[in-house]
């Protein structure tokens, strides 16, 4: 059977400066319920799409816009793109999410965008954040972590607070005496160089066989296997250990 219109219209818009209306339907509504359709298409008796008097609009599916941005109704998700990977959601009271089941995430935030090989943006994805440049993009300035208020910058894993730079600028640890800098023998920092003093409450440990400064300053301190040597002005006086 030849497909059949059950009504089919015709229009003309040929002037500019003329608003158009193709379709136009007015309702006078003094008494009528809230679930009352100005539009209702249906499918053996089942809405599929239709527009409720107050204005909201109904899709059984997926809403699909030429535009490539689809609205499912179930949990709110909007799909962006031609494939379903990239979806917004609401998680919960007042929470946006941005999560496809097991598949992780990312957010970019450019600065500058001039094409896919020349832009500058922050990258947030599920391994952490990132200030990214390409091209004409790339710039020397370090990705900052930063707190607007009088709280501190906190760094954590697994999902523990580990370590905090204070609003004063003061980098602490967030519990005493538990966390080390560095290791034994391994991934130690190169030098540490401090100001007017340094206080320890606990041991001071130097290598058994200590190698001394090629050109000693002032205020050097080093173990040559034997005894305690201190650099105090040119002189490097020895301290005997029994």
């Amino acid at each position: 059977m030849a497909d059949v219109n059950i009504y089919e219209m015709g229009q003309t818009w040929n002037a500019g400066a003329t608003a158009f209306t193709a379709i136009k339907m007015n309702v006078t509504d003094t008494a009528s319920a809230a679930a009352s359709h100005l539009l209702d298409l249906m499918v053996n008796s089942g809405s599929k799409f239709y527009v409720r008097k107050d204005g909201l609009v109904y899709a059984a599916n997926n809403l699909t816009t030429e535009g490539h941005v689809a609205i499912q109704k179930d949990d709110g998700a909007v799909f962006f793109g031609t494939s379903t990977d990239l979806v917004i959601r609401r998680d919960a009271a007042n929470t946006l999410a941005q999560r496809n089941g097991v598949n992780g995430q990312q957010l970019n935030i450019y600065s500058t965008y001039t094409d896919a090989s020349n832009y500058r943006r922050i990258e947030i994805y599920n391994g952490g954040i990132i200030k990214r440049g390409a091209g004409t993009g790339i710039d020397n300035t370090v990705l900052y972590l930063y707190n607007v208020g009088a709280g501190p910058v906190t760094i954590g894993t697994s999902d523990t607070e580990r370590w905090k730079f204070l609003a004063a600028g003061h980098f602490t640890a967030a519990l005493d005496n538990t966390y080390d800098i560095g290791a034994s023998g391994a991934t130690r920092p190169r030098q540490l160089f401090l100001g007017p003093s340094t206080t320890a409450h606990a041991n001071i440990n130097l290598p058994a066989t200590g190698v001394a400064p090629t050109s000693p300053v002032d205020g050097d301190i080093w173990f040559d296997g034997t005894n305690l040597k201190i650099q105090i002005g040119a002189a490097t006086k020895t301290v005997t250990v029994a």
